[in-house]
C-alpha cells in the first residue's frame, strides 16, 4: 500500500490534501489489522470517543486525551497496556468515508 502512494510525485490526488493525512489513515489501517478489527468499525469507535470522551471496540479502549479546534489526540489501550497514542485531524473524523482511496 505504501509503495503505491510514494511512487506518485507532488501533491496526492483525491480527497486527502497532505501526506500526514495519508500516514494517519495508513496507521489506522495497520492498527485495525493488527487487532483484527474492521477499519470502519475502528474509526467509528474513534469518532465515538471524539464525541463522548471514551469508547470501546473489541477489547480496545479509546480515550480522548486532548481536543483542539483542528485535531484530537487519542490514547488506545488494551487492558492496562498502551497500544498507541496519536493525533488525528478533525477533518478526517468528520469525513463520512476517509478510506475511499485505500482499496
Amino acid at each position: 500500500m505504501r509503495s503505491k502512494i510514494r511512487s506518485v510525485r507532488g501533491r496526492p490526488r483525491g480527497i486527502h490534501h497532505s501526506r500526514f493525512d495519508i500516514r494517519v489513515l495508513e496507521y489506522l489501517v495497520e492498527l485495525s489489522a493488527k487487532h483484527k478489527v474492521h477499519r470502519t468499525k475502528f474509526l467509528g469507535a474513534i469518532v465515538d470517543a471524539w464525541n463522548n470522551g471514551k469508547a470501546t471496540c473489541q477489547g480496545l479502549t479509546i480515550t480522548l486525551r486532548m481536543k483542539k479546534e483542528d485535531r484530537a489526540i487519542f490514547l488506545i489501550t488494551q487492558g492496562y497496556m498502551v497500544v498507541a497514542q496519536f493525533s488525528i485531524p478533525k477533518h478526517i473524523l468528520e469525513n463520512t468515508n476517509p478510506f475511499s482511496g485505500f482499496e
